[in-house]
């Protein structure tokens, strides 16, 4: 028997009645489960636990095998207070899904990986203020928990994205940011809350943040819900 709590990231329907959810949990990362009787007419809060970007306590009989998990109960673990009232907090809260749901692969289980996302998602729910670049921090610091975070050990004046780290020189290669580049990047790195990007420099940077983790991240593809994100930001 497993107990465990985990974020939602995607659900389906299933049979009749039934819903198949993807969980990212606490014990064995990714996870997925059979909810029954969850689209019933009279399923109540059970159906509503089981929306994506919840909070989740499960308990179910598990196999380390791949197999759907019959999830016998299930409630929140955390209820938010104000995300899904609020555009802003909502639509980058389906962008940071997005994102997880094309970079956390099976066995991506470490403890340090879930805390983060958790104290992301509560932090969203209850920071009083929600700053233009939140997707774009929460791109950066998530790279160190994926293995394939920027280093800033040098103080080169280019960036090379190919080997994620700044140099004196140009690359051999064409995947590097030059001297303007490579300085609002690092800007960025260096987490500057006194630095505020325009629109067009938080637009530059998420593209080419999604570089980099196409360069890194195996079968990465984009977040199609980056445009919902800017037309609440902009």
């Amino acid at each position: 028997m497993l107990h465990t709590e985990g974020l939602v990231l995607k659900t389906i329907k299933y049979g009749e009645t039934s819903l198949i959810v993807h969980l990212y949990t606490r014990d064995v990362g990714l996870f997925r489960g059979i909810i029954g009787g969850v689209r019933k007419p009279r399923a109540g809060s059970r159906r509503a636990i089981a929306q994506v970007m919840n909070w989740v306590e499960i308990t179910c009989y598990y196999s380390d095998r791949p197999v759907l998990h019959r999830i016998k109960d299930v409630c929140f673990s955390y209820v938010y207070q104000y995300l899904p009232f609020d555009p802003v907090r909502r639509a980058v809260g389906i962008f940071l899904v997005d994102v997880l749901n094309r970079v956390l692969t099976e066995g991506d289980s470490h403890q340090s990986l879930y805390d983060f996302i958790r104290k992301t998602f509560i932090h969203l729910d209850t920071s009083k203020t929600i700053e233009p670049d939140y997707h774009l921090r929460f791109l950066v610091r998530l790279t160190k928990y994926l293995g394939i975070q920027p280093s800033l050990d040098r103080q080169g004046q280019y960036f090379d994205l190919r080997n994620g780290v700044f140099v004196d020189e140009r690359p051999s290669h064409e995947a590097y940011l030059r001297e303007a580049e490579a300085e609002l990047f690092r800007a960025l790195l260096e987490g500057d809350r006194g630095r505020r990007f325009s629109k067009a420099e938080r637009r530059w940077l998420y593209e080419m943040l999604m570089d980099y983790y196409t360069m890194h991240v195996s079968h990465f593809q984009r977040p199609k819900s980056v445009e919902i994100l800017r037309q609440i930001l902009e």
